[in-house]
């Protein structure tokens, strides 16, 4: 019938339709996921991109380049502008931001902390300043110092003057000095350094290198008294040890070398003392010996057997010279 052979017709064209479209189809699929799979890659590279920018401002930031900091950011944000601005970071860096800031790590919280180190950077830069007219270097070396440890390369250090760089320098050149005097127990020397700080700062305070200095004094002078005693009795073992011990506090003591010398110097008077008391006791000069009791009576204080000898002669030629008046 006639409707039977439209429909006929009908499908052999749609037939026809679809062979023809096949090809523009399998084409049109075939855009769609070259399409799709540039759309992803660019996702990717996007990502990528901003993962590798964070990185580059974290760097600069954790090298304290403050500035390109700033000047990193706004260009981040200029050229991701989808307000995608959280950090993709390690464990260990965030754990570092948590301890520098409450705030999450966003770009714009790094541009923040980046303008509150150069501000402090700024003022405390102003404040070693302000030290330096006042005489105050200790402050001042204090404060440059943590300056210095915030924002390294900030123009405010690298302009910093030399000349006042140069006293900075030159009060903890001493200041270090005078560390290592008490270190090594050159207490001379700390007393000196201790009167040149006093002069070039006002700030500087000496009550504990000084203190330092007069409590190892006091000890010192203490064994040498009893080294002193220890060398009048004939203790040689005991003047051993207190001398030791002087030496042990302060290596570098003037009076150790004075009490030394005359400790030595009057061990040596004695020695020859009783070197020509036994010589005239051989000899049998009583006379001369007579004549120099003082001397041999004191050097032979600390020997009973020469002690009693002299007493007898002594006490012969008393008794002698008592006949001849």
């Amino acid at each position: 019938t006639d409707a039977v052979a439209a429909a006929e017709w009908a499908k052999q064209r749609e037939l026809e339709r679809t062979s023809r479209m096949q090809p523009h189809t399998q084409r049109l699929a075939e855009v769609n996921a070259l399409l799709n799979a540039n759309r992803a890659k660019s996702e990717l590279s996007g990502l990528q991109a901003r993962i590798e920018f964070q990185t580059l401002l974290v760097q600069l930031f954790l090298q304290r380049r403050f500035r390109h900091v700033l000047i990193g950011s706004r260009f981040y944000r200029s050229i991701f502008d989808d307000g995608d601005n959280q950090l993709r970071l390690g464990e260990e860096t965030k754990s570092l931001f948590a301890k520098l800031s409450d705030i999450p790590p966003t770009v714009t919280s790094l541009d923040a902390l980046a303008n509150e180190a150069i501000r402090d950077v700024k003022q405390g830069v102003e404040a070693v300043e302000f030290l330096l007219e006042k005489d105050e270097l200790q402050s001042a070396s204090q404060r440059l110092g943590e300056s210095f440890a915030i924002g390294e390369h900030l123009p405010e250090i690298n302009q910093f003057p030399r000349a006042d760089r140069q006293r900075i320098l030159e009060f903890t050149r001493r200041a270090n000095q005078l560390l290592s005097a008490l270190e090594v127990k050159d207490y001379t020397r700390a007393e000196q350094l201790v009167a040149e700080l006093q002069e070039t700062a006002k700030d500087f305070d000496p009550s504990q290198p000084l203190t330092a200095v007069q409590t190892a004094r006091n000890v010192s002078r203490m064994h040498l008294a009893r080294a002193r005693n220890a060398a009048l009795s004939g203790d040689a073992e005991t003047l051993e040890r207190e001398l030791r011990a002087a030496t042990e506090i302060w290596p570098n003591n003037p009076d150790l070398a004075d009490v030394s010398g005359q400790i030595f110097e009057q061990t040596d008077v004695q020695q020859q003392a009783l070197l020509e008391l036994d010589r005239l006791m051989e000899q049998g000069d009583h006379r001369a010996i007579f004549k120099q009791s003082a001397k041999f009576i004191a050097a032979a204080a600390l020997h009973p057997d020469r002690q009693e000898k002299l007493g007898v002669i002594l006490e012969q030629m008393t008794e002698i010279e008592g006949a001849l008046q």
